[in-house]
């Protein structure tokens, strides 16, 4: 009963779309991946302009890096097609959760650092990044909520669906 056959298993996923590219180059011109870029971007200059000054508020400062960080890894995740591939994490529930705590952290932060900026042009342009960085958050939540409420509900993608 023995067989001089070699066994060899394959297996896919009926989730996975074959020849699929890893990336998907199209996702930072998307309206989700416009916003993901500005506020990385509104971060990153209320980081900087909070940091070159002595009087910088540590609060703000750690807020604003984290979550530049934070939105950099859902953006790559994105880009990377990972919500593709994990199908059990429902993403858009994921992306609302993650973007009501963090328009909680900066808008807390932006509201601590308003009360220490004693007239420093420096803390004051940050200050303002950080309430823009702020607005995008609820926009970006505001999209990630309809996303959710929306059934069978996808982030957009550029390249078309296979059928």
């Amino acid at each position: 009963m023995s067989s001089n056959a070699a066994y060899s298993p394959t297996t896919t996923s009926p989730n996975l779309v074959q020849n699929e590219p890893l990336f998907d180059k199209g996702y930072p011109k998307t309206l989700n991946g416009l916003v993901k870029t500005l506020q990385m971007v509104l971060l990153m200059i209320a980081f900087l302009c909070v940091a070159t000054h002595t009087i910088g508020d540590g609060y703000f400062q750690s807020a604003t890096i984290w979550w530049f960080f934070m939105v950099l890894i859902f953006f790559l995740l994105y880009f990377f097609r990972v919500p593709k591939r994990i199908t059990m994490i429902h993403w858009p529930l994921t992306e609302l959760i993650f973007y009501v705590i963090g328009t909680i952290f900066v808008l807390t932060a932006s509201i601590t650092l308003a009360s220490r900026t004693h007239g420093y042009a420096a803390l004051i342009v940050g200050l303002i990044f950080g309430f823009m960085a702020t607005g995008a958050f609820i926009y970006n939540g505001w999209l990630a909520f309809s996303m959710w409420r929306t059934p069978s509900a996808q982030p957009e993608s550029s390249t078309p669906q296979q059928t």
